[in-house]
C-alpha cells in the first residue's frame, strides 16, 4: 500500500501528535472507574448496542446496527364484540391427541 504524500498540515501536526496515533488515528484512552465503567466518546448515543471482542489483552467494541423499528400490527377495523360471544376461552381449541388420553 502506497503512503499518502505528507501535506503541510500533516507536517505541522506531526510535531505535536505522538507517532503511534498515525497507526490508528481514532485511538483514545478510556479509564475504568471503581465499578468498571467507562464513558464512551460523543458519537455513542443512549441505547446503542456494542459487541465486545476480546483477544488476549486487547478489548474492542464494535457498534451493532439498530434493527428497523416496526409499529405493532393493529387492525384498521375494530373487532365486533358480538363475534366473540360463542367463543369459550377455557375450552381447548383442538381435540386432544390420542397419546395424551392413554396415559
Amino acid at each position: 500500500m502506497a503512503t499518502p504524500p505528507v501535506t503541510k498540515k500533516m507536517a505541522r501536526l506531526s510535531t505535536c501528535v505522538p507517532d503511534y496515533w498515525w497507526d490508528n488515528p481514532t485511538a483514545m484512552k478510556l479509564v475504568a472507574d471503581q465499578k468498571r465503567r467507562v464513558v464512551l466518546p460523543k458519537p455513542a448515543k443512549p441505547g446503542d448496542v456494542y459487541e465486545l471482542l476480546e483477544s488476549g489483552t486487547k478489548i474492542v467494541l464494535v457498534k451493532l446496527s439498530r434493527p428497523a423499528s416496526h409499529p405493532p400490527p393493529v387492525s384498521e377495523t375494530p373487532i365486533d364484540p358480538r363475534a366473540l360471544e360463542g367463543i369459550d376461552i377455557d375450552e381447548p381449541a383442538f381435540p386432544p391427541i390420542a397419546d395424551e388420553n392413554s396415559s
